[in-house]
């Protein structure tokens, strides 16, 4: 497989920088705007609740209507990683200026970047380039919340913020973090939760007469909030048909097994069989755009049933004017690509496919190896990994490997280069049961491939895990025994690295002039490579 090639971000990729387009039936909703103007004073207001609840469509009203500049950044998983967040996070502030300056591109290109370093060098680039008051919102919080990387990076980043930058955030729940518990105690902080965001029976009859022009009478609204607990999206979905069945459906719905999944299912059966079939199909990607939706699905009419979708109300949001890029709302997406796996798995998997070689063309690696192992593709997806796993340790994107191979399972051993690197991350957090773990799995690898490079690599950082374990007779020996192969193998490289741990165990056995001779000659060759 050749290698992705370089190029600049798609206007899909863009769109999660953009605000998402208000709809123009979209309930604005006062008592939580208001809220939201009332606290915007705060440091961070954060929206927390399950999926379907309106959290982008109520932020998305309220910075529509500030004053402020805003900048929207929707988060993603390859977020996870503190590189990522941090130059996702300058993306999202040029999208707004296209002048900001920041260090964090030079920073990210060095090996080694830490999430602490990356936020504190962020936000004092953020603070340089804003006098007046901005909003910053991260939307899906909750795709990395659960990241190490990604909450060491926030737990810096929100307290060294200045006082015109504040943020709002949209997950499923207020992290329970350093920077978030401080700013609880100091009262700087300020929420919405699901409770709050449910719709009232006022906001109910407030939706039916403006999307579709009808009266709700009182008690009938009362009984669909009851039915629905205040649910927007199955209010939405229950809104879909005429309203005086609208309550019926939405009480059987209850007593079945999915709410979401029975009125869905009455949404999907409404519509004419070729918007049927592009629903099911499309859903499979999570950003759409005509050009991705002609190659992926292998069609030439994504447009028409794009703007049939939008002009429909079929739970899709809309981001950007010169380039329009769509997102169906979360819950309907899953409903969809579970219909279309059900009905046809084949295609399901020959969607995602051609999606993940579309993704690879565009240099978007994360989603084409997301991709290629959903469709069953993992050999692909194993090559992939193994030509990025170096680059992707080099720039700092440890949760990333991780991820990568959680994807892999039981073929984890096809993948030497990504063992090595994880290996090497481990004992970079001082990690050494997972570190050595992961040696053997490489070592398993590279001896398949009969990759005697890739041996001789595990065994170098074998012996530096004997050092950092204070073992600095068996680090020495296993180093020198490495320094004839590197010999045989020419790599000066490698020699380099084992005079390095040679010259740190020798010190540590206070064998002084030998460790000063390796380390002098590990030097040399440093000097000589670069």
């Amino acid at each position: 497989m050749t290698s992705a090639k370089d190029t600049p971000p798609s206007p899909l990729q863009l769109a999660r920088f953009s605000i998402p387009s208000r709809a123009p039936n979209t309930l604005r909703r006062p008592r939580l705007i208001d809220f939201l103007h009332e606290n915007i004073h705060r440091k961070v207001i954060f929206v927390a609740a399950a999926a379907g609840y309106g959290k982008t469509a109520l932020l998305s009203d309220f910075v529509l209507e500030v004053e402020s500049p805003v900048v929207w950044c929707q988060l993603d998983e390859t977020d996870r990683d503190a590189t990522t967040l941090a130059e996702d996070t300058v993306a999202a502030v040029r999208h707004l200026r296209a002048d900001f300056q920041s260090i964090i591109p030079s920073l990210t290109a060095q090996r080694g970047a830490e999430a602490v370093a990356l936020a504190s060098a962020l936000a004092r680039d953020i603070a340089s380039a804003f006098d007046d008051y901005v909003i910053l919102v991260l939307d899906n919080f909750h795709l990395v919340q659960d990241s190490e990387e990604a909450m060491r990076f926030m737990d810096a980043f929100v307290p060294e913020l200045p006082e015109q930058i504040h943020l709002l955030i949209a997950g499923r729940a207020i992290p329970d973090s350093p920077a978030f518990t401080h700013l609880a105690i100091t009262d700087q902080i300020a929420g919405i939760d699901e409770d709050y965001l449910r719709f009232t029976p006022e906001e109910v009859q407030a939706l039916l007469q403006q999307r579709h022009n009808l009266e709700m009478p009182r008690l009938a609204a009362e009984e669909l909030t009851a039915n629905t607990e205040g649910w927007i999206t199955a209010i939405l979905m229950s809104t879909y048909s005429m309203w005086r069945g609208m309550t019926a459906s939405a009480a059987q719905a209850r007593q079945s097994e999915s709410v979401y999944g029975f009125l869905a299912e009455e949404v999907l059966e409404q519509q004419p069989p070729p918007m049927k079939t592009f629903l099911l199909e499309s859903s499979v990607l999570p950003d759409m755009d005509v050009e991705i939706c002609n190659e992926v699905l292998e069609r030439t009419d994504s447009e028409h049933f794009l703007k049939q979708a939008e002009e429909r109300h079929l739970f899709v949001n809309t981001v950007g004017e010169e380039f329009r890029a769509y997102q169906y709302h979360n819950l309907f997406r899953d409903f969809l690509s579970d219909k279309l796996r059900s009905q046809d798995p084949k295609r399901l998997a020959a969607i995602r496919k051609r999606a993940a070689h579309w993704y690879y063309t565009q240099g978007m690696i994360e989603a084409a190896v997301t991709f290629y192992v959903m469709a069953g593709c993992v050999e692909q997806a194993t090559q992939i990994i193994e030509t990025q796993a170096v680059k992707m340790y080099a720039t700092g994107r440890y949760a990333t490997l991780n991820h990568w191979a959680e994807h892999l399972g039981q073929d984890i051993s096809n993948a030497p280069h990504l063992n090595l690197m994880l290996a090497i991350a481990n004992t970079d957090r001082g990690r050494l049961d997972t570190a050595e773990e992961r040696l053997k799995l490489a070592q398993i690898g590279f001896e398949r491939n009969a990759n005697s490079h890739g041996c001789l690599e595990v065994q170098i950082h074998q012996s530096f895990v004997w050092y950092r374990r204070g073992k600095f007779e068996q680090g020495l020996e296993l180093a020198n025994d490495g320094l004839q192969k590197a010999a045989e193998l020419k790599r000066d490289d490698l020699a380099g690295r084992i005079k390095e741990t040679m010259g740190l165990c020798l010190f540590r056995l206070e064998k002084l002039p030998e460790a000063e001779k390796q380390l002098r000659e590990f030097a040399e060759i440093v000097e000589r490579l670069q």
